[in-house]
């Protein structure tokens, strides 16, 4: 699983580097001839419409379901990167490639009782755009989708004994979907949001959950997050 959690980073690692490779894209006017002179028109000040950019943050989980009573949230941490937005209209899709880590504990003894979980996230969101379109200007945006939660490995202490990754396996769930909200403010290139994504699947397996090994919970997860465009 080390291997699986490992080639995720490198994916997004390369992917970035793509990304960062790839040249600005902006909207360029043929020059014209005028006395002899050459004279190239102003370059817009508009945004480019699709943006690429990295992104990273904070998570703060808690758990949902009939044996929630007794764990409380716990802070994990996010990056990754995004694409889209489409912020030369009101409407857009923005999807993003994140690695993030999960964390719901004991509201009691956190230290000796919790649960990490690293997932590769995919969300597909609708962005709504509000305010400026030009890259110096200030705009604000709302989120909504759905997201999916794809788990590369999990860390459960009980106890203070941490359980062999060998034996949770077959204990959790391979994917979690979940529904996202949120919203965010951009200033040239950089922008911050705040997000909350329901979970609607179990974070266990059925199986782990009628044996009573696991309790029957769902992931809610708050997302701080900070990101910058690179286009």
């Amino acid at each position: 699983m080390r291997m699986v959690r490992g080639m995720a980073l490198v994916a997004i690692a390369l992917v970035g580097a793509i990304v960062t490779a790839t040249p600005a894209y902006a909207q360029q006017k043929a020059a014209f001839n005028f006395g002899g002179v050459s004279v190239a028109p102003a370059q817009p000040t508009q945004d480019s419409g699709i943006g690429v950019g990295a992104l990273g943050g904070l998570t703060f989980t808690s758990a949902s379901g009939d044996d929630s009573v007794g764990i409380s949230s716990g802070t994990g941490w996010m990056v990754g990167i995004w694409f889209g937005g489409n912020v030369n209209g009101a409407v857009g899709f923005m999807g993003e490639l994140s690695y993030v880590r999960k964390r719901i504990q004991d509201e009691t003894f956190p230290d000796d009782n919790y649960l990490e979980t690293d997932y590769l996230e995919i969300p597909a969101l609708i962005r709504i755009n509000i305010g400026s379109r030009a890259r110096e200007g200030v705009r604000g945006y709302g989120l909504v989708g759905p997201v999916f939660d794809i788990r590369l490995g999990s860390k459960l202490v009980d106890g203070g004994f941490e359980i062999p990754e060998a034996e949770l396996e077959n204990q959790f769930s391979a994917v979690d979907i979940g529904l996202m909200l949120g919203a965010g403010i951009e200033w040239n290139r950089i922008g911050f949001e705040f997000r909350y994504s329901w979970g609607l699947t179990r974070l266990a397996t059925d199986e782990a959950v009628d044996a009573g090994n696991l309790p029957d919970v769902k992931n809610n997860t708050i997302q701080l997050v900070g990101k910058i465009r690179f286009n």
